[in-house]
């Protein structure tokens, strides 16, 4: 909340905080930005969805299946991936992207699937 005003949705929070304050954690290119946004969707909608699928998938088929839907969106995010070794998704410095990025990099590194870790193989 700020100043009355309530916001949701992480990404949604990020670039409100990021114009409101002046913060750049978002591109002011609108192609940057639309780039962006659409590596945040294949995360929100492929990835996410398809990591908890897998985690709950009881019978071996289903598993096996929630797996190849899983590295499906896994290899889809590394597509839009930048072209360089900048240490973050926008370059030199951490945005929107990443910090979309920092809870589920936390939740899955400790997990025997370790998507995020595996990344540059998948390019």
């Amino acid at each position: 909340m700020d100043d009355g005003k309530i916001l949701y949705e992480s990404s949604i929070i990020v670039e409100y905080l990021s114009d409101q304050y002046g913060l750049d954690l978002v591109p002011r290119d609108p192609y940057e930005r639309a780039k962006g946004k659409i590596v945040i969707d294949v995360i929100n909608k492929k990835i996410i969805p398809a990591y908890f699928r897998a985690m709950q998938a009881q019978e071996p088929d289903k598993q096996a299946s929630a797996k190849e839907e899983f590295t499906a969106a896994l290899k889809e995010f590394a597509q839009h991936l930048p072209k360089n070794d900048d240490p973050f998704y926008g370059g030199k410095t951490f945005g929107f992207v990443d910090i979309e990025l920092v809870p589920w990099v936390l939740r899955y590194s400790n997990h025997p699937i370790r998507p995020l870790l595996c990344l540059r193989r998948l390019k």
